[in-house]
């Protein structure tokens, strides 16, 4: 599916894929499965059949969030990858919002074909929520420039989650070690570390993916096994978060661009 839908390309040309390839992540994608799955399960056919790749570059919401260095932000602390590896870069593509975007400017576009509206509807907005980026949109103001244009209204209208849960998508996320992956690279500490674990847990999130098997799916497909034989749990517990931040980088990239704080929230 990667491969068919461009992600893959994508990947390739602004070095996610070097960096996943660097960290072991992709190694675990194959050796648990996921890539084939993807195939096999139909994901593919699925989201060219629901039309989801032609609008995003049009309506210029990309080129804002890398002109206020959202972009950046999201890339250090990893979210990007797991955007694509959850599949909400495909959806988005899928959906028609990534080449709309470079075309006629963002928010004419976003009122007139109600983008935050399907983003809330497949699921996206959520999936931001569990891994953090709404609170870094909120701390950088972009969610509350959103809110002032009236685009986050606009997004609630469309009924594109149903069309989702209906199509299977949803259950393909679960399928396809989405949550498994989340957990591989960092970002349940993460989320417990920010207070978004314990707001999961208020709404039923977290007790859903216990009670449909996806913890034990951890260790039944060696997802476990293998962390700790790429050192990435031994690495959590020894040194931290933050200090592999430092590691890596990131810590001084947020630097550069002034968004320190955020780390500091998640530390």
């Amino acid at each position: 599916m990667l491969y068919d839908i461009g992600v893959i390309d994508i990947l390739y040309d602004t070095g996610v894929i070097d960096i996943r390839y660097d960290t072991g992540v992709i190694d675990i994608l194959y050796d648990t499965g996921v890539i084939d799955m993807l195939y096999d399960i139909g994901v593919v056919d699925i989201l060219f059949d629901i039309g989801v790749i032609d609008i995003r570059y049009d309506i210029g919401v990309i080129d804002i969030r890398y002109d206020i260095g959202v972009i950046d932000i999201l890339y250090d602390i990893g979210v990007i990858d797991i955007l694509y590896d959850t599949g909400v870069i495909d959806i988005l593509y899928d959906i028609g919002v990534i080449d709309i975007r470079y075309d006629i400017g963002v928010i004419d576009i976003l009122y007139d074909i109600g983008v935050i509206d399907i983003l809330f509807d497949i699921g996206v907005i959520d999936i931001l929520y569990d891994i953090g980026v709404i609170d870094i949109l909120y701390d950088t103001g972009v969610i509350d420039i959103r809110y002032d244009i009236g685009v986050i209204d606009i997004l609630y209208d469309i009924g594109v989650i149903d069309i989702l849960y209906d199509i299977g998508v949803i259950d393909i996320l679960y399928d396809i070690g989405v949550i498994d992956i989340l957990y591989d690279i960092g970002v349940i500490d993460i989320l417990y570390d920010t207070g978004v674990i314990d707001i999961r847990y208020d709404i039923g999130v977290i007790d859903i993916r216990y009670d449909i098997g996806v913890i034990d799916r951890l260790y039944d497909i060696g997802v476990i096994d293998i962390l700790y034989d790429i050192g990435v749990i031994d690495i959590r517990y020894d040194i931290g978060v933050i200090d592999i931040l430092y590691d890596i980088g990131v810590i001084d990239i947020l630097y550069d661009i002034g968004d320190i704080d955020i780390l500091y929230d998640i530390e």
